[in-house]
C-alpha cells in the first residue's frame, strides 16, 4: 500500500497526487447508505442532459485505424446499466480509498457513487459498423444549454476529479483534464496503490447479473436510471467521519468472496 514514505515517482503531478493528507473534510460528500454515497457539488451547473451525443468523426477513427468511413459523425447514446454500474462502483471506491475521505476504512472495502454529480452523464461511442469491440464509454459534463464542457474517458480517470467535487472545488485538481502533466497511467497506479486489496467487478459479471435478474432482458432506462432527486449539501452529522458500517457489494452483484 502506498504510503508517504515512499520514493516518489518522476512525474511531478503523480507525486502531487502521492502526497495527500490522511483525511480531509468532504463537505460534499453524502452517505445516502452504508458504502453508497453522492457528490452533492459540480462544476456543471444548471446543465441540461441530451438524451443522445452527437460526436465529430475523429471520436469514431481515433482507436480503429480506418479512413474509408463516409461518416461525418456519430450519435452516442446513454450507456447501458453494466456501464454505468461499473464506472459508479470504480469511482465510488477509488474516490474513498485514494482520498482518504474517511475515518478508519476497511482495505477490502468497495463503495459505489449512486449517481453521477450534477450535470455529467455516461454515453457509449459506437464502433465502425461490422465491428465486434465493445463501445468506447464516456463521462461528459454539460452547460445549460446542452453542450459538453468537459470530458472523462474513464473511470479512473474521472476519480481525482471527483475528490475535488467532494472537497467543493476543481481550482486545484490534479486530474488529467484540469493538470496537461497528468498522465493516465500515472492515475490508475496511485489509485491501484491506495487500494491493493480491492476487486471491482467487471462490466461482463454486471452485465450477468442484470440479466438474471430482468429474466435475461434490459431493463428500460427510465427504470435504470430511478433515483431520488439531487440533494443539497450535508451540514454536521451528516458529514462524513465516522466507520463505515459493511456493506457486501460483491454479494450485490453475485460474486463470491
Amino acid at each position: 500500500m502506498a504510503s508517504d514514505t515512499e520514493q516518489p515517482v518522476a512525474s511531478s503531478s503523480t507525486k502531487q497526487a502521492q502526497d495527500r493528507p490522511k483525511y480531509r473534510e468532504p463537505k460534499y460528500l453524502r452517505m445516502v447508505k452504508p458504502m453508497v454515497f453522492d457528490i452533492a457539488y459540480t462544476d456543471c451547473p444548471d446543465a441540461r442532459i441530451p438524451s443522445h451525443v452527437i460526436l465529430p468523426r475523429h471520436f469514431l477513427m481515433a482507436n480503429e485505424g480506418s479512413r474509408g468511413s463516409d461518416e461525418e459523425t456519430v450519435v452516442a447514446p446513454k450507456s447501458d446499466e453494466a456501464h454505468r454500474r461499473y464506472w459508479k462502483l470504480v469511482i465510488g471506491t477509488y474516490v474513498m480509498h485514494y482520498g482518504k475521505l474517511i475515518y478508519n476504512l476497511d482495505p477490502k472495502s468497495l463503495y459505489r457513487l449512486r449517481k453521477f454529480p450534477a450535470g455529467y452523464e455516461l454515453y457509449a461511442r459506437p464502433r465502425l459498423s461490422g465491428s465486434q469491440r465493445t463501445p468506447d464509454q464516456y463521462l461528459f459534463g454539460f452547460d445549460r444549454k446542452g453542450e459538453r464542457v468537459i470530458m472523462f474517458d474513464s473511470p479512473y480517470a474521472f476519480v481525482l476529479h471527483a475528490i475535488s467535487l467532494c472537497l467543493g472545488s476543481t481550482r486545484s485538481c490534479p486530474c488529467k483534464v484540469c493538470d496537461d502533466d497528468m498522465r493516465q497511467k500515472d492515475i490508475r497506479k496511485v489509485l491501484r496503490e491506495a487500494a491493493p486489496f480491492v476487486t471491482i467487478p467487471s462490466v461482463r459479471q454486471w452485465k450477468k447479473r442484470l440479466g438474471n435478474e430482468n429474466g435475461g432482458q434490459r431493463a428500460s432506462p427510465a427504470a435504470q436510471e430511478a433515483s431520488p432527486p439531487a440533494i443539497g449539501p450535508p451540514t454536521g452529522e451528516e458529514l462524513v467521519k465516522s466507520e463505515p458500517v459493511e456493506d457486501n457489494i460483491k454479494a450485490e452483484v453475485g460474486i463470491s468472496s
